[in-house]
């Protein structure tokens, strides 16, 4: 559960292409700020002292037929939340100070609905003392160092949400997050007490300029701060879309830091494929696993598409291995390759880019999921927001067949994008081609469509 917490809120953030956002109201305030549930009026909310106080027949727990206890059985309760998947019942096994918010933890990947970041909001608001309450537990216990990592990282963020809206706090964060080119580098004098620790650490991250080389509980808690964050923004500021994208940055930087979700290069992978597909045999854990010339005839159509360009001067077909580090041989993809363009390496896919030719150009080639990996029914409304979500201009726009699939042509201030994506309901993940043109390289953009049409991934 604690991995499965995690990976839940890293999908939702890809789905939505790092923009998610809450609701809003009229006056911009966001809806779970306005509909905060007063924890103070709920009976889940008592403190211990007044529970005690209440007496045994006012408890909730033993209303509700379990057995009330502060005894804390620390290895039971240490082992319960190692599990990838938690037993509901784990909530018993913690004093009852601390169950509302260990019960809020537990139910969260079943609240979240695969739409929005809603849920957490709401979830926070309901609690405001959750990450506290989280933390708190965790500092009693004694637990392994991964589960006191992974479960603190999403006490800190919950904590971090904790505090009541401000105004004059609020107008700090909105512009950090508005322009990142700048850092996100407010003065001490300028945020709350609360955050700022989160905030120091945020500093020295930054000063460390691109080196992610950090040590692990160092890149949990990062997370847990750039995250927490996010959410304050989001929920109690009412700035639509921060929390996405704060949580987008988080789990990148933590990919980046400490290969969690098939890091160090590899596929964000939020959840594996229910169905994967057999693995080829020719597949040898290299990147190219075969390389071919075109005949002659395919080869002068595509030169005529090049109209003369001079990075293109022939073309060969290659079958590349788009997960060879993490899932060798099981996504395998036929594309064709101007011959000479360079393998680059990437975040993610497999990239090409020319010897000779602009320099912001590029043809890669990736297996993605755009959420959660798995069967679904939705890959166009995951497709289209890889690119909808970033306000480019649509220049061009066609259906694909054999398997479905989709090719637009996007305007945007720097590269003109050739973006096809191809998939099958059945299966765990599309293929996504992508040609990025800078200015002096724009009249390819008929070529590398029909390079893209081309395109064939074995595993659809």
């Amino acid at each position: 559960m604690r991995r499965s917490i995690i990976r839940a809120f890293v999908g939702l953030v890809l789905l939505t292409g790092g923009c998610g956002s809450l609701d809003s109201t009229d006056d911009g305030t966001s809806a779970s700020t306005v509909e905060t549930t007063d924890a103070t009026t709920s009976p889940d909310a008592a403190t211990t002292d007044e529970a005690d106080e209440a007496g045994s027949a006012d408890d909730p727990d033993e209303a509700a037929g379990t057995e009330a206890t502060d005894d804390l059985d620390e290895a039971a309760l240490c082992a319960a939340l190692s599990q990838d998947d938690i037993d509901p019942t784990v909530v018993e096994l913690a004093p009852d100070r601390y169950r509302t918010a260990l019960q809020s933890f537990v139910d969260m990947p079943d609240a979240m609905d695969g739409e929005d970041l809603q849920p957490m909001i709401d979830a926070a608001d309901a609690n405001p003392t959750m990450g506290v309450d989280l933390r708190a537990l965790l500092d009693e216990i004694e637990c392994d160092t991964q589960t006191e990592l992974e479960v603190g990282a999403i006490a800190d963020m919950f904590a971090l949400y904790e505090p009541e809206p401000d105004d004059a706090y609020c107008a700090v964060l909105s512009e950090a997050f508005a322009d990142q080119t700048e850092g996100l580098t407010p003065d001490d004098s300028e945020v709350l007490p609360e955050h700022a620790a989160a905030w120091n650490r945020l500093r020295l991250l930054g000063d460390s300029g691109d080196d992610l080389d950090l040590p692990e509980d160092e890149a949990w808690r990062l997370f847990g701060d750039l995250a927490g964050l996010g959410m304050y923004a989001e929920g109690r500021c009412g700035q639509p879309g921060v929390f996405a994208q704060t949580m987008f940055g988080a789990a990148f930087m933590l990919a980046a830091a400490t290969g969690e979700f098939g890091g160090d290069g590899g596929e964000l992978e939020v959840l594996p494929a229910d169905n994967p597909p057999e693995v080829d045999p020719e597949a040898n854990g290299d990147t190219i696993v075969s390389r071919s010339p075109l005949d002659d005839a395919e080869s002068a159509r595509l030169l005529e598409l090049a109209g003369g360009n001079s990075s293109i001067t022939g073309f060969e077909r290659l079958v590349l291995d788009l997960d060879a580090e993490d899932d060798p041989g099981r996504y395998l993809a036929e594309v064709i390759v101007p011959v000479a363009w360079e393998l680059e390496d990437t975040f993610f896919g497999v990239g090409f880019e020319p010897v000779d030719g602009g320099f912001f150009t590029e043809l890669s080639f990736d297996v993605a999921c755009q959420g959660l990996c798995g069967p679904a029914d939705d890959w166009p409304e995951r497709f289209a927001s890889f690119f909808e979500e970033s306000g480019a201009e649509i220049l061009a726009d066609e259906p694909l067949t054999g398997p479905e699939g989709r090719l637009v042509v996007t305007g945007g201030s720097i590269t003109t994008d050739v973006i096809a994506g191809r998939w099958s309901a059945d299966a765990g993940r599309l293929l996504q081609c992508q040609a990025e043109l800078d200015d002096e390289d724009v009249a390819l953009v008929p070529l590398f469509s029909e390079i893209c049409r081309l395109a064939v991934a074995r595993w659809l």
